[in-house]
């Protein structure tokens, strides 16, 4: 019986949690089972971290590779987000070959999770190759969507992801493409997909990717015996180390990310505002998680943010000292945290969004909202639990009893094992010499581990050269084509302090990335040239001081040097000297300049080597590689290798005054 697990991290969010929970349990129930991540948190040996041997990349695939991560993800996903949904969006087309590692190659269920970064549908086709049963478990909507994590309400997932409504552009139809691979890598593949509610079993049956494959439901298990009622002295001390009185109603929230808009931490906000004027209970906010960028006393009601916990037994003493658990999140397949509330004795209030009506029963464990995102009825089911289920033993009993059985570690171990059984024929076999071997050395090389991550059970590599270029290729051609038009209208355009041709540096890339404690981080506009002139033009943001920048540049083969003068708005700061053909880092002294305003720094070419007889249209031209401004108090700038090197570099060419230049006045 070999199990291998894949999900993206072992430790860090929801589902990572629910498929470490899932394979320790099948451990225990004597199933073999071996948990491959990208990221790996917990020392357990039998958590396995894969990585890539980037270096086995055919050139022009590490080429396509930077560009996906450098440009295309950042123009197509990052900056290019309607306001539809905040939550994580991937379509990465590069992944891992899961199947090199030996534990992995010789396993005789794959099954699948949280898998973004990681897992990628051409990895999908390896899996398939090895003719073993696949199961996914759906944490979210990725396995079936162009890229989106949630949907947002949108259904283009049930036919093509054709013009993504998360997208405020897709000219080269990146989701459509998408989900075509991820349709053909499964097409024909003995899958079998699990999810923990009947929302998402529901939307896996009209997904375009699983509207043929085998569903079953199957709830998250958790550790019970962690995540338990607390004695009424245990709960008594737990309240008091919150600063909590005997008779305020703690409210608890909590999400991985506050700040994610579908976890509905606005809505709560002001819903709180109308319970507190509707009662007169004393009202106690507690959250963890990543901050939000909203203040917890918006709420206008006393507020603890406690952050990220990753103590399960901690988390458990939160969750018994609070009296009500509150979950208003707008899309959600089925919350750890609910179960996790519940198991612990405390009801929930929330939306029915999702698979949290699979949980919040309106009788026993809490009171649902309706409709979704609805704030008075939020308020008044926040209300509702306040009156009904707070203050009584037996709701926090019952609350457990809902729980406590069917989300038991061994309860659903035993239903996986059933599954497993039922798909492959040989699950039961007895393991072969090299089997026993194979599992031997793996868990042995993961037990060396010096640190909390284990050494490699076996590297993997980026892959399949045909589905990378299907998807990138249309990319690539559009961002050429869009950069092509952009240089030709910024050439084009009436610059306001200059009249010349753009050049703009890391192809149009808006600013430049932090480089170290203190240093300030240039929007940096652009470069551009009148006759022996280059123009940088940058900008201060607001509160920072700015007293030197350093360039690095270079010289072309054909020149031994070139000088050149640095004048800041107008006023002459000295001169300086590039010397050979290697690169050479220049500190630029520069008036102080306070934020917020934009700074002109002009640098005026000369050529001390030619001649005053000779022709003055030779061509002069730097090549400059990375810029920065350093703040007052920031110390030198020592590391080259920190700076942002631009990947495509344009040579700075500066034409004499007998050469065509272009002058918008002409």
């Amino acid at each position: 019986m070999i199990v291998a697990t894949y999900n993206s991290s072992d430790n860090h969010g929801g589902a990572a949690k629910a498929a470490f929970r899932l394979n320790a349990a099948l451990r225990s129930a004597g199933v073999e089972a071996f948990f491959f991540c990208r990221h790996k948190q917990t020392r357990d040996p039998f958590c396995v971290r894969l990585t890539e041997r980037r270096s086995e990349l055919p050139q022009g695939l590490k080429r396509l590779e930077t560009f996906w991560t450098d440009t295309a993800r950042h123009f197509l996903i990052s900056q290019n987000r309607t306001g539809l949904s905040s939550t994580i969006f991937s379509a990465d087309p590069f992944g891992l070959d899961v199947t090199e590692a030996p534990a992995a190659a010789i396993a005789r269920i794959h099954h699948l999770h949280w898998c973004s970064h990681f897992v990628s549908p051409a990895a999908i086709r390896f899996l398939r190759d090895t003719n073993r049963p696949i199961f996914i478990t759906l944490h979210d909507q990725w396995w079936m969507t162009g890229g989106c994590h949630y949907s947002a309400g949108c259904t283009k997932y049930e036919t093509d992801c054709a013009h993504c409504p998360q997208l405020l552009s897709d000219p080269a139809e990146l989701t459509k493409t998408v989900l075509a691979e991820k349709i053909d890598a499964f097409a024909g593949c003995d899958v079998t997909v699990v999810t923990p509610s009947g929302w998402m079993a529901d939307c896996a049956r009209r997904s375009a990717v699983f509207k043929d494959a085998d569903i079953k439901v199957v709830r998250n298990p958790i550790e019970v015996d962690v995540f338990a009622p607390l004695s009424p002295p245990e709960r008594a001390d737990a309240r008091a180390e919150l600063g909590l009185y005997d008779d305020d109603v703690a409210i608890l929230f909590g999400a991985q990310t506050l700040a994610d808009r579908r976890k509905g931490f606005n809505e709560l906000v002001q819903a709180l505002k109308l319970v507190k004027e509707r009662t007169e209970r004393r009202l106690f906010l507690i959250s963890f998680g990543r901050p939000a960028k909203h203040a917890l006393s918006a709420a206008g009601i006393p507020a603890m943010e406690l952050g990220e916990i990753t103590d399960d037994k901690r988390l458990a003493q939160i969750y018994g000292a609070a009296d009500l658990f509150v979950i208003p999140s707008l899309e959600d397949n089925y919350p750890n945290t609910i179960v996790e509330s519940l198991a612990c004795g405390t009801p929930a209030v929330g939306y029915a969004a999702g698979g949290i009506g699979d949980l919040i029963d309106g009788e026993t464990t809490g009171v649902t909202a309706q409709p979704v995102g609805d704030i008075p009825a939020l308020a008044d089911a926040i209300l509702a639990g306040i009156e009904n289920f707070t203050g009584s033993d037996e709701v926090r009993q019952a609350c457990r009893s809902a729980v406590a059985t069917s989300h038991h570690a061994d309860t659903i171990a035993a239903k996986m094992i059933d599954l497993y059984a039922e798909k492959a024929d040989d699950f039961h076999a007895p393991l072969s010499e090299e089997e026993t071997a194979i599992l031997s050395a793996a868990v042995s090389r993961n037990k060396s581990g010096r640190s909390t991550f284990a050494r490699l059970d076996a590297g993997s590599r980026l892959f399949d050269t045909e589905s990378v270029m299907r998807v990138l290729l249309p990319l690539r051609g559009v961002h050429d084509e869009a950069e092509a038009r952009r240089a030709t209208e910024l050439a084009e355009k009436d610059l306001t302090l200059h009249a010349g041709e753009f050049y703009p540096i890391g192809r149009g890339r808006p600013g430049m990335r932090i480089l170290g404690e203190g240093w300030a981080q240039p929007f940096l506009e652009g470069v551009w040239t009148d006759g022996k002139k280059a123009h940088l033009h940058f900008f201060v943001k607001d509160g920072e001081t700015v007293r030197s920048a350093e360039m690095l540049a270079s010289v072309p083969a054909d020149r031994e040097r070139q000088a050149f003068s640095v004048i800041q708005d107008g006023e002459l700061l000295g001169g300086l000297e590039l010397a050979g053909t290697q690169r050479h880092r220049l500190e630029i002294p520069l008036k102080p300049v306070t934020g917020p305003q934009f700074v002109n720094l002009t640098l005026e070419f000369s050529a001390p080597e030619l001649n005053e007889a000779e022709d003055d249209s030779a061509e002069r031209k730097i090549f400059v590689s990375g810029f920065a401004i350093r703040s007052e108090e920031a110390p030198a700038f020592k590391d080259k290798k920190r700076y942002q090197w631009l990947r495509h570099l344009t040579p700075l060419t500066f034409p004499g005054r007998k050469r065509a230049t272009h002058d918008r006045a002409s």
